[in-house]
């Protein structure tokens, strides 16, 4: 069985280059998407391929753009000459929790996709609404996304207006069976275009047949291990070196990878002994 790991990456490589050192294999192979804004590392491997994918995005946080990045890590696997038995999409800030034996044999299932079902009022804002936005990073302007909302609710914008679509959320991140690459690509992802926060809709509403009413731990879903500070927090934590023990009791369990990371060290740290 061959997996492709694909790295969605930005800024500091080093904790992307700690995860491949870390399940470097001949079975384990690593597709890459840098940033357009940034330089692309230079990755090393003994055993793993390293591919990197021909077309670059400039990817916005929340924006459709990061789902052209995604698609094209996609394509870039489905035109390899490897078959591939899953593929998993990760972040530069992501590092793994399972030992390279674990990894190979833990997958079993077609999808690891985490399904939210919130009580969220207009959740359908995202989608519904229009966000000139694409040129702008708004990380750290929100006020911007508050102002375009009100300003949509004033001109009673609807995009979804006729169309019978049912909206569903998730982490970015999963673990898929390739034989689905195909399915994924050919779907229609025009409704994500000019909209905010997309990128935690589209497998989930590309895929929604592995949505499991009742299921409510999106990281057992996913096989991600994701904490949040608070309910409304825009970013998720970022663990350190602080916590160190509470990954090391995760090894090996039920979570293949967790995020956010900043510090490389905390992979030779968890697996020194293994």
């Amino acid at each position: 069985m061959k997996h492709a790991i694909m790295i969605m990456g930005s800024g500091n490589p080093s904790v992307a280059q700690a995860t491949i050192s870390h399940l470097d294999s001949d079975s384990i192979d690593f597709f890459i998407h840098w940033d357009q804004k940034y330089m692309v590392p230079n990755f090393k491997s003994k055993h793993s391929k390293i591919i990197y994918t021909s077309n670059r995005i400039n990817v916005k946080w929340g924006q459709y753009s990061g789902i052209l990045a995604e698609e094209e890590l996609l394509k870039t696997v489905q035109k390899s000459s490897e078959k591939y038995s899953y593929v998993h999409l990760i972040s530069s800030s992501d590092i793994p929790l399972f030992t390279i034996d674990y990894f190979k044999d833990f997958f079993d299932k077609d999808a690891y996709i985490g399904y939210q079902h919130p009580d969220l009022p207009r959740l359908d804002t995202r989608l519904k609404f229009y966000y000139p936005i694409s040129r702008i990073d708004v990380r750290n302007k929100l006020w911007l996304v508050k102002v375009i909302k009100i300003v949509n609710y004033l001109l009673f914008v609807d995009r979804l207006r006729g169309r019978s679509i049912q909206i569903k959320q998730g982490p970015n991140w999963f673990s898929l069976n390739a034989k689905y690459i195909g399915k994924l690509l050919a779907k229609d992802d025009s409704i994500f275009k000019n909209t905010f926060l997309c990128d935690e809709e589209y497998i989930q509403m590309s895929l929604p047949q592995f949505d499991v009413s009742g299921r409510k731990d999106t990281n057992i879903e996913a096989a991600r291990y994701i904490k949040w500070e608070s309910y409304n927090a825009p970013h998720p934590k970022t663990f350190t070196m602080n916590d160190i023990d509470e990954l090391r009791g995760i090894i090996n369990t039920k979570y293949a990878f967790a995020r956010k990371v900043n510090d490389p060290n905390i992979i030779w740290s968890l697996f020194q002994d293994r």
